[in-house]
């Protein structure tokens, strides 16, 4: 696959340069730039990309990375900015990482030598470095749900007060022996919730209970559904457990179920990212619930206005919005 790094050599010309020909961003010299056209045109480079590039300035499409669709609220996510970007003339092209590192190296790369206009991205923290080089390589970055570097403009939730806030309600719902099952303490929406839950059991004076996973696990179902197996064998007379997500509550749920809990009279269950499949459970599960709109609407508002006004990306803006409370038949 040809990249622009062999269209720049050709040419014998930067990087840079090739990008701001094709892009029409910046001053190029007429004969520099007919050199790299014609260096395109030999290697076919992209060229129907091309030929819209050039004529319009921009291609309109926006690459959105995230860990899965597979019954995660980034699928309801992805579908929230897709219809928001409708609204700006936008089209998005859909990554999915299963929250591999490699696997995300990979598509980062490609978007890197690619037409994208920019990047939302639910980042598995692992190429912060690669993901900075494409941010300033004319290719704007927001990170949506995990603000994985202050380096770059994020849109993300309170982590931190939604495990916090979970702690408390569940103690005045009576609980004294409330666990925690969470993700891998490299991604910093579990690190984060982790020291909410532990702030709030050091508080309260309570026992801290957590589980974390020390390995990238998409399969949050299974995983609920064997945490909760290796917590009640861990520690007794556990009344309420929080997770990280809604489909690892649905893991819990169903062990618990297996393991004939009373749920929510012997054991309560709240997920700290919850959505709308919570609600459509015959069981629904309790949980603090994310402002997937609101993440959609102003991480697209964000972006588009980078790519816009052509600013100068290394620009940082962060925005947190916070969780709310959505009772149901767990708790």
């Amino acid at each position: 696959m040809t990249t622009l790094k062999d269209v720049a050599k050709l040419a014998n010309v930067d990087i840079s340069t090739v990008s701001r020909a094709l892009n029409n961003k910046g001053y190029v010299h007429p004969q520099t730039k007919k050199r790299i056209m014609n260096a395109v045109k030999e290697l076919s480079y992209r060229p129907n990309l091309l030929v819209n590039g050039v004529k319009k300035g921009k291609r309109r499409n926006i690459c959105v990375i995230i860990p899965s669709l597979f019954l995660s609220m980034f699928g309801e996510l992805v579908q929230l900015i897709e219809e928001k970007a409708r609204d700006y003339e936008y089209e998005i092209v859909i990554i999915n990482t299963n929250d591999n590192p490699d696997v995300e190296e990979l598509s980062l790369k490609k978007i890197r030598d690619s037409y994208a206009d920019g990047l939302l991205l639910v980042s598995t923290g692992q190429n912060k470095r690669l993901i900075r080089d494409i941010n300033l390589f004319d290719i704007p970055v927001v990170q949506i749900v995990r603000n994985q570097t202050d380096l770059l403009s994020s849109v993300d939730v309170n982590y931190f007060n939604c495990a916090h806030e979970g702690v408390y309600f569940l103690h005045k719902c009576g609980c004294d022996r409330i666990a925690l099952i969470n993700g891998i303490m490299e991604i910093r929406p579990f690190y984060d919730r982790y020291k909410g839950y532990s702030k709030a059991c050091s508080e309260l004076d309570i026992e801290d209970l957590s589980i974390n996973n020390n390995y990238h696990n998409m399969n949050f179902f299974n995983n609920g559904y064997d945490k909760f197996i290796e917590l009640i064998k861990k520690y007794e007379n556990i009344d309420a457990i929080l997770t990280a997500n809604d489909l690892q509550a649905m893991g819990v749920l169903r062990a618990a179920k297996d393991c004939e809990y009373e749920i929510p009279d012997e054991l309560k269950i709240l997920s700290l990212t919850g959505y709308s499949m919570g609600d459509l459970l015959e069981t629904r599960i309790s949980s603090m619930e994310m402002p997937l709109e609101d993440i959609a609407n102003k991480s697209l508002e964000l972006l588009i206005n980078k790519i816009k006004c052509k600013s100068d990306y290394t620009q940082v803006e962060h925005i947190t919005f916070n969780t709310s409370l959505n009772i149901r038949e767990t708790t």
